[in-house]
């Protein structure tokens, strides 16, 4: 059964490993987020590398000429989408978009985008262990991220513009999902960096970048979804968006591009700059009480008849704020009327409106976890970026309501704690020590997949 603990939250299980798990150690640096600049820089990162941000996009281009393939998922930016049903367009944002590419174009012969000089550095390599599917039957190990921060092409500056690869690793066995987190906890036998290190990373990010025909999947890619997060100027919104590789609309899998579709877990904007939209927020939240509390809920694209999952996930002041609250926060601040406006709330309420907030792009990149819109900051060649707290671990007060009450009606405080690579380290070492065809290790795998299943990130 689903824990009640939120999968954002350090559950008490974690506080008390079981012997055999406590036996295993995992370097995360090595083995769960890879941010060494002797990884993150190696030559592999670079050119025509096999990770550096032209050749992924290449793999997965399928027969499109990949310069083609990148053009247009920039392009994106540069016209009116349509996403569930609304437009996803903001002047600015294509403006500072347009003059990247001009830019791009600027250091590339020719007419088409040199993806050799792709401007997107390496900044970490993700094993994403705790993102399994198993139900109802076996079919993803794990994800696989690459993160890459852009900058400018003619000056090399550092943007704000973030872009991660997703990619899905599949399995149908019990033995699969262990044999990947096998892979990945054997690199802990090298130097971080080493010339052997960097190889058999290479060897396990090969089996999964590269294009796999027979996955069924269009142009061959096992990418899951492409996300974004970029505030450029003079642009003067933090925007998160997401795609998937789709067929266009000639129907041909192998030409197929990257096309946005609604970002995950995030409400339309709507549901916080307008007294309408928050009422139907607050009446989704009471209908879902129970599947939030227990960390299952799912925010449909639909809700009453009209469009509800966003088509991106915007960052900043620019709506409703709860009575009372300082109009000058900054960043997306999740809430509804009734019990989630942080007057008289119970700690339940808090519970409630949290664990909905916390599975937001835009409230875990900001108010939820204490962090600054990102989660990896770019940098500068030769140095590792930075992580965020919700990462490394930090507790913060509910940013709605601080203080709730309990059962007995007294004020008490609210606080989450968030140490997300100590949860990854924790279901990796459950892996590890699995035994496959025993009901003890189906028990397990579903444990793992329900404590986060609200997940998008």
């Amino acid at each position: 059964m689903k824990q009640a603990t939120h999968p954002h939250v350090l559950a008490a299980c974690l506080l008390s490993f079981a012997t055999a798990t406590a036996q295993i150690q995992i370097d995360s640096d090595r083995e769960l987020f890879v941010t060494d600049p002797a990884v993150v820089d190696d030559a592999r990162a670079t050119g025509s590398g096999p990770w550096s941000f032209g050749t992924l996009m290449s793999r997965m281009a399928g027969n499109v000429p990949p310069s083609r393939f990148v053009e247009a998922w920039l392009g994106t930016w540069l016209t009116p989408q349509t996403v569930n049903g609304l437009t996803l367009f903001e002047q600015p944002k294509a403006d500072v978009i347009q003059t990247f590419l001009d830019n791009w174009h600027q250091v590339s012969p020719g007419n088409d985008l040199d993806l050799d000089q792709a401007p997107f550095r390496l900044l970490a390599i993700v094993n994403r262990a705790d993102l399994i599917e198993t139900t109802p039957t076996i079919t993803q190990a794990a994800e696989l991220r690459f993160v890459y921060g852009a900058f400018n092409p003619v000056s090399s500056s550092n943007q704000t513009f973030f872009v991660i690869f997703e990619y899905g690793v599949p399995a149908t066995t019990c033995q699969d999902i262990v044999d990947w987190q096998t892979q990945w906890h054997a690199l802990a036998q090298h130097p971080l960096g080493s010339a052997a290190y960097n190889a058999a990373l290479q060897a396990i990010t090969d089996q999964i970048t590269q294009p796999s025909p027979q996955s069924g999947q269009p142009n061959g890619s096992l990418l899951n979804q492409l996300r974004s997060n970029d505030l450029i100027a003079p642009s003067p919104f933090w925007d998160m968006r997401e795609w998937h590789v789709l067929p266009t609309a000639s129907g041909d899998p192998n030409l197929s591009v990257l096309q946005n579709v609604p970002v995950v877990q995030t409400p339309r904007r709507s549901t916080l700059t307008n007294s309408a939209g928050r009422q139907k927020l607050m009446r989704w939240l009471d209908q879902n009480r129970a599947a939030i509390l227990a960390g299952d809920h799912v925010v449909p694209t639909l809700f009453e008849g009209a469009p509800f999952l966003a088509q991106n996930a915007i960052n900043d002041q620019g709506h409703a704020l709860p009575p009372g609250f300082n109009p000058n926060v900054g960043g997306t601040l999740w809430w509804a009327p009734g019990s989630y406006n942080g007057q008289n709330m119970t700690v339940e309420d808090a519970q409630v409106r949290h664990n909905f907030a916390v599975n937001t792009c835009s409230g875990c990149h900001f108010h939820e976890t204490g962090t600054p819109f990102v989660m990896v900051t770019n940098r500068q060649p030769g140095s590792a970026s930075s992580l965020s707290p919700f990462l490394t671990g930090i507790t913060v007060d509910d940013p709605i309501s601080p203080m709730a009450l309990d059962g007995t009606g007294q004020l008490v405080p609210v606080q989450h704690t968030h140490n997300d690579l100590r949860r990854r380290a924790f279901v990796m070492q459950r892996i590890l020590t699995l035994q496959c065809g025993t009901a003890a290790a189906t028990t397990t795998l579903a444990e793992i997949e329900a404590e986060t299943a609200s997940r998008p990130h």
